[in-house]
């Protein structure tokens, strides 16, 4: 089983989950695993939690491009400027 060293742990932090590992009848090893265990847990479950969006986000994209595909087209002039003779004339202003 890996072991796990804590250098310059906070003694104040220290006492903390001495009397926490105490109040529940744990040593602090076993503490310390139920803490990690705990917060590791929630994490994971908001990380999942916010990795949900990106389907709604993906969902939301198709549902735009939808619309745009849906809107009627439009006729541009002929001397209507290419999107490169945009680009290079924003350039040639700098």
């Amino acid at each position: 089983m890996p072991a796990l060293q804590v250098r310059d742990f906070p003694d104040q932090l220290y006492e903390e989950l001495r009397l926490c590992a105490k109040h529940e009848y744990r040593s602090i090893a076993q503490q310390t695993i139920v803490i990690i265990q705990d917060y590791l847990s929630r994490e994971n479950k908001r990380l999942a939690e916010a990795e949900r969006p990106k389907a709604n986000y993906a969902e939301h994209r198709r549902q735009v491009f939808e619309r745009i595909d849906s809107l009627p087209l439009f006729k541009l002039p002929e001397d209507f400027p290419t999107p490169q003779q945009i680009i290079r004339e924003m350039r040639d202003q700098r």
